[in-house]
């Protein structure tokens, strides 16, 4: 399995809800849903990232698994 420099080296920040509290009022906003979109060209992995909504709208395109994991990543720190 392939895996990003972040999650390699076990860098990348490892956040867990209790699932009890997934349905409480106070859980946090009704939250976002992105479309990840991941396709083999040659040997490169390419993705582009789509973000659901009333009209969906492409929030990034990345080539290789780092990008992927960073353009993914940044969305996440926008929520």
């Amino acid at each position: 399995m392939t895996t990003c420099r972040v999650c390699a080296h076990g860098r990348g920040a490892r956040h867990t809800r209790d699932v009890r509290d997934a349905g409480s009022p106070d859980a946090g906003d009704a939250g976002a849903v992105l479309l990840v979109r991941a396709w083999r060209d040659g040997d490169v992995l390419r993705a582009r990232l789509l973000a659901a909504g009333p009209s969906h709208r492409t929030v990034a395109t990345a080539q290789g698994v780092d990008a992927v994991c960073d353009a993914l990543r940044s969305w996440l720190s926008r929520l």
